[in-house]
This record gives C-alpha cells, sequence and structure tokens, in this order.
C-alpha cells in the first residue's frame, strides 16, 4: 500500500482520542480498550501531538480536538445506555408476558 500523508484533520482527531484516553487514565487509571497500557498511549498522544503542530495545529485546535473528543466519547455512552435500556424493556415485556402466562386465572380463561 503506497504511504499517503497524514491530513491535519486525521492527527487532530488522533491526538483528540489519545488526549481523551491519556485524561481518563491519568484520572482514575483507566485503560481504554485499544491502547495496550501507559507507555502505548503516552507514545501515541506524543506521536499525533507532534504530527498535529507540525501541521500547523493551533493549541485552539487542539483543545478544540479533544472536546470533540469527549462529546463523541459522551455520545457513544448515551447510544450504549440507550440500547442497554431498550434491551431491559424488551426483556421486561417478555417476563411479564411468561409470568401472565404462568400465573392465569382459570376461572377468566375463555375456554
Amino acid at each position: 500500500m503506497p504511504y499517503r500523508p497524514v491530513t491535519k484533520k486525521e492527527a487532530l482527531r488522533s491526538y483528540g482520542a489519545a488526549a481523551l484516553a491519556h485524561e481518563r487514565m491519568t484520572a482514575d487509571g483507566t485503560i481504554e480498550p485499544g491502547w495496550s497500557g501507559p507507555t502505548d498511549l503516552q507514545s501515541s498522544l506524543a506521536s499525533w501531538y507532534g504530527s498535529a503542530t507540525r501541521l500547523g495545529a493551533t493549541a485552539e485546535e487542539l483543545d478544540n480536538a479533544l472536546q470533540v473528543a469527549r462529546a463523541e466519547r459522551n455520545a457513544e455512552l448515551i447510544e450504549r445506555e440507550n440500547e442497554t435500556r431498550a434491551q431491559d424493556a424488551a426483556r421486561a415485556d417478555v417476563l411479564n408476558d411468561v409470568a401472565a402466562a404462568i400465573y392465569y386465572d382459570p376461572d377468566l380463561a375463555p375456554w
């Protein structure tokens, strides 16, 4: 595959993801999925920071990239939470149907 230079947009997006993962790691010690550990994360953060700044990214753009990464992460968490709630509601409906089938009153049965 031929070499394709990284664009400023790609560098900023990758920097934002690495910065967010680094922020979470330093806040609570959590290593995000996809990172092998603190050394990998530190190296990636430094590399993407260097790439972004070499491509002319300003401090404001770097900060915005982190904000975008946070917003995307929050959207993913909300989506996962909504999916879990929908699955829980579906399970509850099925359980209610099963409970209704088990606990029927023979005097009310139509037969």
